[in-house]
């Protein structure tokens, strides 16, 4: 496990295009990467607990629409 303020590389930035969402592992664990208003966000609920991914679904703003059951995650 790497200390806690080192960077983990998963992908090159320009992998993610604006306005979309990808599912990458690091160290082991799924990460929601999301790249919006020119910036890149993690989340680390990358999964719902009823084993639906998140990157599957769509971006509305900061939100995300969850694929599986039409709700919003925020």
């Amino acid at each position: 496990m790497s200390n806690q303020n080192s960077f983990v590389p998963v992908l090159d930035e320009n992998e993610l295009q604006k306005g979309t969402m990808k599912l990458v592992s690091v160290e082991g664990s799924p990460v929601l990467l999301i790249k919006q208003f020119g910036q890149i966000f993690v989340s680390i609920t990358a999964v719902h607990t009823w084993g639906c991914a998140f990157s599957g679904g769509t971006l509305e703003g900061f939100l995300i629409v969850c694929p599986c059951h039409d709700c919003i995650l925020t």
